[in-house]
């Protein structure tokens, strides 16, 4: 009898946790920048080193996490906060120049990889969670000039080239079970790829290495980790002009969870200990 109740309040308080739902935490799509070759997200009046995600399945209606709609599901303003793509030196990624002559930036060609968009979200384009160009229409991946990040040659010495993906699950959420995926190609010839994982935006662990060839390919790996607000993804690329290795539609999923209400913790812990005394008199 006791083991029974004390497994059953467990079981109560797991559920008060929420249940945990793959979904898409962050996205990234490169199609829709007019501008190749530097970061910009108003048509290059002014330049940046890191992109806000613009898909995301958090900025939908799930009443399981508490979210709500904010534009199109999965695509509006709201996306913003739950990623950052960063080039500006943060958590080991490379600190690109704000010059417009970036090394790693948005350029042909583009990954027309359909399936792979339709892993980050229904079939909308991407640049509506974009506040500069929030009226772009949707289905209008196939007209966006086919932009993906690009990595170019590096300045003497500057070692690889470091994207860092980070998804931001905020105060409110966890996430676990962590996966990434990605399309990716080449201009010309092969470029290894090295994509890494981590915890805590500084210690990074190896998930494997990826061949870019001329031919879009899309892939994945699993990563892991448990109940994280945050988690990292960084690509390490061999930059090369003539090569060229580009990815677009990056994509960050997990398991997703709400933190319980201090309250809700404390009134389960209160039924546990009660429940346990009660087994120890029975006993």
């Amino acid at each position: 009898m006791k083991i029974r109740a004390l497994a059953i309040v467990a079981s109560l308080f797991a559920s008060a946790s929420a249940e945990a739902a793959p979904v898409l935490v962050a996205g990234w799509d490169f199609s829709q920048y007019g501008d190749p070759g530097f970061l910009s997200t108003d048509g290059g009046n002014s330049l940046t080193n890191k992109l806000s995600a613009n898909y995301s399945d958090l900025d939908s209606n799930n009443a399981s996490l508490g979210t709500t709609v904010t534009g199109f599901a999965g695509l509006g303003s709201g996306t913003l906060q739950y990623g950052t793509m960063h080039l500006d030196g943060l958590y080991g990624s490379f600190n690109t120049p704000l010059d417009a002559t970036d090394p790693i930036a948005p350029t042909n060609p583009g990954i027309a990889l359909a399936g792979n968009v339709g892993q980050i979200a229904p079939t909308l384009g991407s640049a509506g969670a974009l506040s500069s160009l929030i009226s772009e229409t949707p289905n209008s991946q196939a007209v966006a000039g086919g932009l993906g990040l690009t990595a170019g040659t590096a300045a003497a010495g500057s070692g690889p080239l470091d994207a860092v993906f980070q998804a931001i699950l905020g105060t409110s959420l966890l996430g676990s079970n962590f996966s990434l995926s990605f399309a990716g190609q080449t201009v010309s010839g092969t470029s290894n790829l090295s994509v890494e994982f981590s915890t805590n935006g500084t210690t990074y662990a190896p998930l494997g290495v990826v061949a870019l060839g001329t031919t879009a390919q899309a892939f994945t790996f699993a990563a892991g980790g448990t109940a994280l607000d945050d988690a990292f993804f960084r690509f390490r690329f061999n930059g090369s002009n003539t090569i060229a290795p580009t990815i677009d539609n990056v994509t960050i999923k997990a398991d997703v969870a709400v933190i319980p209400e201090p309250g809700t913790v404390l009134l389960l812990g209160s039924g546990l200990a009660g429940l346990a005394a009660f087994g120890r008199r029975r006993g």
